[in-house]
């Protein structure tokens, strides 16, 4: 059995992030999913414009993590 195993699971994106993509990581507090009502989403999210540079892989700089004004 292993015992370090990440599953990322992805949801249909909220209201306050859809324009920027329609799905989204499953987030959650609890540390092991009792029930999985993937319906309900409790963690606010917040979200700022960044540099387009972010999206190519060969990047690698804190700058372009910093919101655009």
């Amino acid at each position: 059995m292993r015992e370090n195993v990440v599953i990322l699971l992805t949801t249909e994106a909220i209201d306050s992030i859809s324009h920027i993509h329609n799905r989204m990581p499953l987030l959650s507090n609890e540390p092991v999913f009792r029930n999985w009502n993937l319906n309900q989403v409790n963690i606010a999210i917040n979200s700022y414009e960044v540099s387009r540079e972010v999206s190519y892989a060969g990047n690698n700089n804190p700058e372009l993590i910093k919101p655009i004004s």
